[in-house]
């Protein structure tokens, strides 16, 4: 398994969604970098896009749908 960091860029989260990321992901990092929140992750896993599936599956059910997904170029270029 590799360790993979990705970033989601989603719309303003009030306290109670920040709550609900939290509950189901506890490893995140929810921030805020030039006016837009993001919320950080670093997974290990078989394969990214599974990873990256998983993870957007689970903020849409909390009502989330992020606006992009953002990557270090090194981990893309390692993940093939």
């Amino acid at each position: 398994m590799r360790l993979y960091g990705f970033t989601f860029v989603v719309p303003d989260l009030y306290d109670t969604i920040a709550d609900q990321i939290y509950a189901r992901c506890p490893d995140d990092r929810i921030g805020k970098s030039n006016g837009k929140k993001h919320v950080e992750f670093d997974r290990e896993a078989a394969y990214l896009e599974s990873d990256l599936n998983t993870e957007t599956a689970d903020f849409r059910q909390i009502g989330i749908s992020p606006m992009r997904v953002e990557m270090a170029v090194s981990e893309i270029a390692m993940a093939s």
